[in-house]
C-alpha cells in the first residue's frame, strides 16, 4: 500500500513539472513575439542602410547635408523663394541631402540644428520611436516588413 502511495506522489510531481515546463515554453514564445527586433539581422540592416539611406543620411553629425548642387539648382531656387531666411547655397560636410541620424531614437522629429527641413515630419510621439521610424521607412524607402525591421535594428545600434 505504501509503495503505491509513493508512486502516486512521483506521478503527481512529474505532471506538475511537465506543466511548469510547458508554461515556461509558452511564456518564452510569448515574450519572444513581443521583441521581434531581437531576431533581426543587424548586418542585413547595415547593407540596407548603405543601399537605401546613405545617399541622404549619415550616421555622424560631422557628415552633414550638402544643401546645394548645380544640377538641381532650380529646386533650390524654389525652396529659397519659400524660405528666404535659409542659405540654400551653403555646403556642410559631405554630399548628404538629409539630416544625420546620430541619436535618432529619442530625438524629436526635425530637431537637427542647422538642417533646413523642407517637409513637415509628423510622428505619433514627440520623439522618434521604432513605430514612427517603421512608418517613415515604409512610406519613403518602400522596404518589406523584414527589411524594415532589419534596418531599424541596425539603426538602433548604429545611431547611439
Amino acid at each position: 500500500m505504501r509503495s503505491r502511495g509513493n508512486l502516486d506522489i512521483c506521478a503527481g510531481v512529474i505532471r506538475l513539472l511537465t506543466l511548469q515546463l510547458f508554461l515556461a515554453i509558452l511564456a518564452l514564445i510569448f515574450f519572444a513575439s513581443l521583441f521581434p527586433a531581437l531576431a533581426q539581422d543587424f548586418d542585413r540592416g547595415g547593407q540596407l542602410f548603405n543601399e537605401k539611406c546613405s545617399y541622404c543620411h549619415s550616421l555622424s553629425p560631422q557628415m552633414g547635408p550638402k544643401l546645394a548642387e548645380p544640377a538641381r539648382g532650380q529646386v533650390f531656387e524654389r525652396e529659397a523663394a519659400r524660405e528666404p531666411d535659409v542659405d540654400w547655397s551653403v555646403e556642410i560636410g559631405e554630399d548628404k541631402r538629409g539630416p544625420h541620424l546620430k541619436g535618432l531614437f529619442g530625438r524629436p522629429p526635425g530637431a537637427v540644428k542647422g538642417f533646413p527641413y523642407r517637409i513637415t515630419l509628423e510622428t505619433e510621439s514627440p520623439v522618434w520611436t521604432d513605430a514612427d521610424l517603421d512608418y517613415w521607412i515604409l512610406n519613403h524607402a518602400r522596404l518589406n516588413d523584414a527589411d524594415r525591421l532589419d534596418l531599424i535594428t541596425y539603426l538602433k545600434r548604429a545611431t547611439r
